[in-house]
């Protein structure tokens, strides 16, 4: 039987009610090793074949900051307004989880972006992210010159507002 991790905001209340009648029937189908209904759970560690995502694109770039360097599918069911990430909407999870489940689809890898902020010299803040990252200078109306380092190397030296670093996957936002 398939291991399975089911994540979503249960705070939200259409998750909540697809929550109450989607996972149970999920259950009859394969193993729930997890059920991360608060975006909380620690999913790196959890052995699992599959993760359902209940919500929209924050939750789904939530799970996959969560399983960083873990090679689980992830599929999102958009309980969102956009939902440019989920592949499913919540009356069709019925009728193509046992396909998924079987893995009879596609499945596209994602790359990620692993940030660091070095002030002086030291790290003050570390992230991962699916989509981008976006530095910029904040509340401050001056000038910033920001480097840019790929693989530890660095590439250019930005001075302006900020700067927008984009996966493949976040250029699709951004270009909406």
């Amino acid at each position: 039987m398939e291991r399975v991790i089911v994540s979503g905001d249960t705070q939200k209340p259409a998750v909540a009610e697809a929550w109450a009648t989607l996972l149970p029937w999920i259950r009859e189908r394969a193993e729930v090793v997890v059920e991360d209904a608060h975006l909380d759970a620690d999913l790196r560690s959890t052995p699992a074949d599959l993760v359902v995502v209940f919500g929209g694109d924050g939750a789904i770039l939530s799970v996959a900051r969560r399983l960083a360097g873990s090679p689980v599918p992830v599929v999102g069911v958009n309980f969102g307004k956009l939902g440019f990430l989920a592949e499913l909407q919540p009356d069709s999870l019925r009728e193509h989880f046992d396909a998924i489940l079987a893995g009879d689809c596609a499945v596209s890898p994602r790359m990620m972006l692993a940030c660091e902020l070095v002030r002086d010299g030291r790290t003050v803040a570390s992230h991962l992210a699916v989509n981008d990252a976006v530095v910029s200078r904040g509340a401050l109306s001056r000038l910033i010159t920001i480097g840019l380092f790929v693989d530890g190397r660095r590439t250019t030296t930005y001075n302006g507002d900020g700067v927008i670093v984009s996966t493949p996957t976040g250029s699709t936002a951004h270009s909406l």
